[in-house]
């Protein structure tokens, strides 16, 4: 077994595995920063605050 070989593919995964949670993160936060914005214009436009 290759070992110089399988640490590279070993890193590689982690690297891979790495940019697809920092996607998910960054559509999650942005899908939250959307969703409080518009909280925030709903509050504004009827002018009374939500009921927590």
């Amino acid at each position: 077994m290759n070992c110089s070989g399988w640490l590279a593919r070993l890193q590689y995964k982690k690297k891979d595995y790495n940019r697809c949670m920092s996607l998910k993160y960054f559509e999650w936060s942005s899908f939250l920063h959307v969703a409080i914005v518009t909280d925030l214009d709903e509050r504004e436009s009827t002018g009374y605050p939500k009921k927590s």
